[in-house]
């Protein structure tokens, strides 16, 4: 059988798609988008596809599977933001499950209304972004997780968190609810100066010059001993959650040095009482 492959409309199509499948899996996986990076990564996912393409070696199913993963793992690397880190395995394979997805979905668009790729490209973005909006929504729901914006101090730091009704720690000198933050997650908002206190904290150190921003918090977790975490009472968080927003004004936050999960999949653990009715931002 015979194709009459155009590369220049081949390449344009593939950056284009590219573009959509990684931006739909850094929505998923609620990470910072930089298109810059995702326009990049797109650009050299399809220039590869086209130099493998149009080279005369044998492509056998095995080989192509191979440039297929390989392809993938590069646009996913390029993408990455700084700090970043990718998790391969869960990258690669959610990245090709929305591949397949879109795959579908452009087929089923285009064999009924039997139109060109940039005729049915609007649509099929679209209805891709939907089912995985969707899908994040309910995930979301189920699994209480929250899209957090911390402030400090004219700075903010968008993190993912996750509501923990064990978690009752409170301040022992408002007796305001606690939250509990990944320090390398937020560490960027803090000035040098306030970065060298926080780690002599860590040490159960006296800091060199104490601020008045920073105290300690005792805190005990079953199992484990109790200790004291350095706390610091930001200016403002706003916690974005399924059909429910919440702003708390001068919310106290426990630092911890240790990854308050295991894979990384969130950098906050957050009290009940924030979801209280009187934090709800009104629409």
């Amino acid at each position: 059988m015979y194709y009459e492959l155009y590369i220049d409309l081949f390449f344009l199509e593939n950056i284009i798609m590219d573009y959509l499948l990684l931006f739909t899996v850094k929505r998923l996986l609620r990470k910072k988008i930089k298109k810059r990076k995702l326009l990049l990564a797109s650009f050299l996912g399809s220039a590869l596809l086209c130099v493998i393409l149009i080279t005369p070696f044998p492509k056998t199913k095995g080989w192509m599977i191979l440039e297929n993963l390989a392809g993938g793992a590069l646009m996913l690397k390029i993408s990455r933001t700084e700090n970043e880190k990718v998790e391969w395995g869960r990258e690669l394979l959610l990245f090709y499950l929305v591949t397949f997805c879109a795959g579908g979905i452009f087929q089923m668009i285009g064999t009924t209304f039997s139109a060109s790729f940039f005729r049915i490209f609007v649509p099929g973005a679209l209805l891709l972004q939907g089912i995985f909006h969707s899908f994040r929504e309910i995930r979301q729901q189920t699994a209480q997780e929250y899209e957090v914006t911390l402030y400090w101090h004219g700075k903010e730091k968008r993190c993912r968190g996750l509501l923990d009704t064990g978690n009752r720690l409170k301040n022992p000198w408002n007796h305001r609810p606690v939250m509990v933050v990944y320090y390398e997650a937020v560490r960027t908002l803090f000035s040098c100066q306030e970065q060298r206190q926080l780690e002599q904290m860590f040490l159960l150190l006296a800091p060199e010059k104490a601020a008045e921003h920073f105290f300690y918090i005792p805190y005990h977790s079953i199992g484990k001993e109790g200790g004291l975490l350095p706390c610091v009472i930001l200016d403002e968080i706003i916690i974005k959650g399924y059909k429910r927003n919440f702003r708390i004004q001068k919310p106290s936050a426990a630092l911890c040095r240790m990854p308050v999960s295991k894979r990384d999949s969130y950098e906050v653990i957050l009290q009940p009482l924030f979801m209280e009715s009187e934090n709800e931002i009104k629409k």
